[in-house]
């Protein structure tokens, strides 16, 4: 009897009747989320994607790095540097010549004013397209490949962000003219820079946003991050308007998302503690409001709220 069952549904084909796996550009933002595996950086700047290369990892690890940001009218010498709007020299020399600049500066200080600065930095979330190099490297090794990797692709020294150049320290070469020179013991590094060269993302232990209230042990990803390319990432936007299959709503949505500088932004926690807040069962991380419990974590209940952008006052203080 068995036998002949057997038989009778090898005879049913059953393929026909199988749905298809929906490409990335197929699915709906949610959806892509938690079925793409994606990796994610925190910024204050929407056209960070605009760089040769950036640097990615957990949810946790962008939020944390979204709230410690050098944003805020009293960091205004460092907050020049990272937006970008003013050279290292001028905006050194307009935050000390007393003016008055530096004199708000000084009150913001002395008053501990909270006043919102009107910065604000946010979470985005990428894909992948490319296979990571063999091996994990060491925070200062993934640093001085990027240096390395940035020099050899005819960039030059002041044109790399100088936080890199500072975190890769003794391990960063040197740019001589038509080459590019390496100290002795940073083989890795070497190899490193050979990777992002030819496009293809390494991955390095951070363990300093690695320690955030998000991640546990259980997290992918837990305490390492990712250096890619720009040509190796892409988001859920590019991936819907990529896709012939994708529907024309979804398009329209995309390209919205796009234009308005909201490419890849996804919502994320509060650094920002709110103790006055009720119970509430725990909610996915992605839903617009609410917190999420993960494992047993102190300090990651419905107290910090769920945001999609970062606040900052005049102290350069994350205000949720």
């Amino acid at each position: 009897m068995k036998d002949n069952l057997s038989q009778q549904l090898s005879l049913f084909d059953s393929s026909e009747y199988q749905t298809a796996a929906k490409r990335p550009g197929q699915k709906s933002m949610d959806e892509w989320l938690a079925t793409e595996n994606p990796i994610y950086h925190g910024s204050g700047r929407s056209d960070f994607g605009n760089a040769p290369m950036a640097h990615y990892g957990t949810r946790g690890q962008a939020a944390d790095r979204a709230s410690s940001l050098p944003l805020g009218r009293v960091g205004e010498f460092h907050r020049a540097r990272y937006l970008g709007d003013g050279s290292d020299e001028e905006s050194h020399h307009h935050f000390i010549d007393g003016d008055a600049e530096y004199r708000n500066y000084q009150r913001a200080l002395r008053d501990g004013d909270s006043t919102p600065s009107g910065d604000t930095s946010s979470v985005y979330a990428r894909r992948l397209t490319k296979k990571k190099a063999p091996g994990v490297f060491t925070d200062q090794e993934a640093n001085a490949a990027e240096y390395g990797a940035r020099l050899e692709s005819g960039e030059h020294e002041s044109e790399i962000p100088r936080s890199i150049g500072e975190s890769a320290g003794k391990m960063a070469p040197y740019d001589c003219f038509e080459d590019v020179e390496w100290e002795k013991g940073t083989a890795r590094a070497q190899a490193g820079a050979r990777a992002l060269d030819q496009g293809r993302p390494i991955q390095y232990h951070n363990d300093i946003e690695g320690a955030n209230r998000e991640d546990s042990e259980e997290t992918p990803g837990f305490r390492k991050s990712i250096v890619a390319p720009r040509s190796a990432v892409t988001s859920w936007e590019r991936d819907v308007l990529d896709d012939p299959g994708s529907t024309s709503i979804a398009q329209d949505f995309a390209y919205k998302r796009m234009e308005n500088g909201n490419e890849g932004k996804v919502p994320f926690r509060s650094a920002v503690e709110n103790k006055n807040r009720p119970y509430q069962e725990p909610l996915p991380l992605s839903t617009p409001t609410g917190g999420a419990l993960v494992g047993d974590r102190i300090g990651m209940g419905p107290q910090f709220r769920t945001i999609t952008e970062q606040h900052y006052d005049k102290r350069g203080k994350a205000q949720g």
